[in-house]
Parts: structure tokens; sequence; C-alpha cells
């Protein structure tokens, strides 16, 4: 029998090829996480249903990423036109706020889902009595459109709309509904980049206080 001896450092003692490869280590072991999702997607569904759709939490959402062609987001579930209030929701986060010197600054999350979610109040506002079904794709993150129902006001004595203004009105639904998609996504993708940047993967794997040998590889 013999006995082999192996020095044992702290990431903050190897040097930088063995810190790259420590890096490298952690993004492996960790690529099937998704935890960075958590908070993104709770507020996608805050988003959603400040919006008027009905989506099942755990399977209304389809989403993948971030480094194939196909990769995205999508969703599934019912609308109603007069549930769309996200007035408040918006509110609590403005677009742009009043730099101390007095200049105005955007910020650029908050002013995404403003963008995104303009399309729908628009067309909630224009045919209030609307309501609507989204199913995700055969791929997964795309969608496409169900039914949709313009409604009617039983006081109205407006003549009825043509089928290809009904299909126009339906276009705007399905891309404002995508816009909506897609602003969520780019949220996951700047979560995921901001996690797997070397500085928070460094700051994790000293957290955690894991271990490596002097070229960097995990004990």
């Amino acid at each position: 029998m013999r006995t082999i001896q192996t020095d044992v450092f702290q990431y903050d003692e190897l040097d930088d090829d063995a810190k790259a490869k420590a890096r490298g280590w952690y993004r492996e072991a960790s690529a099937g996480d998704d935890f960075y999702a958590e908070c993104a997607t709770d507020e996608f569904h805050d988003v959603l249903k400040a919006c008027g759709f009905n989506v099942d939490k755990k399977h209304g959402l389809a989403w993948s990423g971030f480094w194939s062609q196909g990769d995205g987001a999508a969703f599934s579930g019912t609308w109603y036109a007069s549930d769309c209030k996200p007035a408040k929701w918006l509110a609590e986060r403005p677009a742009t706020h009043t730099a101390p010197e007095g200049g105005i600054n955007t910020c650029g999350y908050n002013k995404r889902w403003h963008d995104a979610i303009a399309p729908l109040v628009e067309l909630a506002a224009q045919y209030p009595h609307a309501s609507a079904s989204i199913e995700t794709s055969h791929r997964g993150n795309n969608m496409r459109l169900e039914s949709f129902d313009i409604g009617c006001d039983e006081e109205s004595t407006a003549r009825p709309l043509s089928l290809k203004a009904i299909e126009a009105i339906e276009e705007r639904f399905i891309d404002a509904a995508r816009g909506l998609a897609s602003a969520f996504y780019r949220t996951l993708e700047a979560e995921y980049d901001y996690q797997n940047a070397d500085a928070q993967v460094a700051e994790t794997i000293i957290a955690n206080e894991y271990e490596f040998t002097a070229e960097g590889r995990r004990i």
C-alpha cells in the first residue's frame, strides 16, 4: 500500500490559469441548474396576470437557452381584455427617473417591460370585450393563436368587422403576446449571463469553500 499526498487549495490561492479551470468546472457542473430563473419566472407571472392572462404557473411556460438558434420563451393560457390592467405594476417600475443632477435617466430593464406591455394595453383599450386563447407551438418556444373572440358591446350599433380586419387584430394580439415572451427571455438571458460571469462564479466558489488542486481540478 502507498499513500499519495495532494496539496489542496482554496480558489483565492490558485494562479490565474487554475482559477479559470476552476470556474470552468463550476459552469459545467451547474449547467443543468436553472435556479437563476426563479425570480424572473415569478415576475413574469405577475406581468402576465396584470396584462389579463391566465397562465398556469407550473405548466404554462416554456423556454430554453441560451446558445442555440431555436432558443426562446413562450407561454400558453387565456386572455381577457377586461382584465388587462397593468398600470399599477408599471407605476411601481418607472421607465425613467430624475438623476440627482437634474437629468432624466432611463432604466433599461423597466423600459423593456413598458415597451412590451404597451401594444397589449392599446389592443385591450380598443377592444375591451375581446378574449383569446394561445398555446405553445410544437417547437415549444413559439406560440400560436388557438382562438380569438372580438366580443361585443350589447348596446353597440357599430357594423361588424370584416374577416380581414379581424385577422389583422388577431395578428396584433399574437405579436403582442410574443413581445411579452421575448421580454421574459431577454430577462432570463441577462440573469444567466450575470450569474455565469467570472466574478459571480468566483464568489459562489468561495462562498461554498470548494477546494482544488494546484491545476484547478476540483477535489
